[in-house]
């Protein structure tokens, strides 16, 4: 039961914890300000979540203790150099002339920092898959306990004198992004390195990496449909709309958190199914839970947000971007739970090959989706945004559909056939 409710408790409060978070980023500067720091985390992100592999899904699949400690280790090294490349380049294009004329570079390598520290899948893989049920509850929560109390006290600690009166992008990203997750890191991820990680030499490390990096082409894609997407919507349709749309998927993430864990766990249970018959039936009826999951998850927040409006006292604290377009808000939600309920088709991926094809698909559908938006985003008040970001999931639920049933049965994790 634990490893079902823990993860899913955890994930549900670190999201609540995000949304209130950045809830109180508009309140106390401005949705203009907020939109502004959207689009330098989403510029940052799109490096960072292309460079610097996941290895947790390969950490978690260990069988025994002296696999996880090679995996962690590999999957460790192989973050490091990420994020060293990563960081290279993102140092490198801020000194372009036409970069350091972009807005969105104000802020970038602190909040660079910030995200590759929340993005450290290594440790969160090793807590999880060894059960270490405070450590990983403590990564989790760790950085938005205390940046959400954090946000909503910097009125009274700038009458203190604790905090500057007047704050640009820069110096906000510091207080409020980066410190809280150094915290993390020097209290989690540090005496779990000292403690478990080993240099697993040249060859252990390219040997893992051709495994981990398997994920590579998922999280890329993911990149483009889950970050760069927010960098074309501010562009296109401006910060009021864009502050709707990121909300939307923000409260969004409450779905993932909550699969994740569900995905992951009947992952590990089907990865030990050697039949390949019994093996399609297993994961296609994973995914079928997973969508139903995704759409209670998705009644539940809309249901929660209604509260929220019949509550004066409450719906003054939303975004006046969100209340101006709480339609589109609805939709996005509704898009973002089915696009949650699609990432089975990484775990997928890693039992029954075809990584490629996945990242294929996910390219073609991320271009449907900025097709849709430049040619018809401003279309009934914004909902074309909604409606183009609808059509990603479904089509992508059509093709799992077919993968799971019809797809060849090869077995991404150990290379050979089912």
């Amino acid at each position: 039961m634990k490893v079902f409710a823990i993860p899913t408790v955890t994930a549900g409060v670190t999201a609540s914890l995000s949304v209130l978070f950045f809830t109180g980023v508009s309140q106390v500067f401005g949705d203009t300000l907020l939109a502004g720091i959207i689009l330098t985390q989403a510029s940052v992100a799109l490096v960072q979540l292309a460079m610097v592999p996941q290895g947790w899904v390969y950490v978690i699949g260990s069988p025994d203790p002296e696999t996880l400690k090679k995996r962690y280790s590999q999957a460790m090294t192989l973050e490091l150099a990420g994020i060293a490349l990563a960081l290279t380049l993102i140092l490198v294009a801020l000194q372009l002339p036409w970069f350091a004329r972009l807005e969105a570079g104000v802020g970038a390598v602190p909040l660079f920092f910030s995200l590759v520290i929340q993005g450290s899948t290594s440790c969160m893989g090793r807590l999880r898959a060894t059960e270490n049920w405070l450590g990983y509850c403590l990564w989790n929560l760790t950085g938005n306990a205390i940046r959400a109390p954090l946000i909503w006290a910097t009125p009274a600690l700038v009458s203190a004198g604790l905090l500057p009166a007047a704050m640009d992008r820069a110096t906000i990203i510091i207080i409020f992004f980066l410190l809280p997750d150094i915290v993390r890191f020097l209290i989690i991820y540090v005496p779990q390195a000292i403690r478990h990680y080993r240099w697993p030499g040249i060859d252990q490390s390219l040997q893992g990496a051709r495994i981990i990096l398997t994920n590579w082409s998922y999280d890329l894609a993911s990149a483009l449909t889950e970050v760069f997407d927010k960098i074309l919507v501010g562009a296109l349709l401006g910060p009021s709309i864009l502050v709707a749309y990121f909300f939307a998927r923000k409260i969004g993430i409450i779905s993932i958190m909550v699969l994740e864990p569900f995905y992951a766990e009947f992952y590990r249970r089907c990865a030990t199914i050697a039949d390949d018959v019994a093996a399609r039936r297993a994961q296609m009826q994973v995914y079928v839970r997973g969508l139903g999951l995704g759409t209670v998850l998705f009644f539940a927040m809309a249901l929660a947000i209604g509260v929220v409006g019949l509550v004066p006292a409450l719906r003054n604290l939303l975004p006046a971007s969100v209340s101006q377009h709480l339609d589109l808000f609805l939709l996005i939600l509704a898009a973002d739970c089915a696009i949650s309920a699609n990432r089975w088709s990484r775990y997928i991926a890693q039992l029954r090959g075809g990584v490629s094809r996945l990242f294929t698909v996910r390219i073609l559908l991320f271009g449907v989706f900025v097709a849709g938006v430049t040619l018809c985003g401003s279309a009934f008040g914004g909902l074309g945004v909604g409606l183009a970001l609808a059509t990603v999931p479904l089509l992508e639920a059509l093709y799992i559909a077919a993968w799971l049933r019809y797809g060849p049965a090869d077995c991404a994790i150990t290379g050979g056939k089912r």
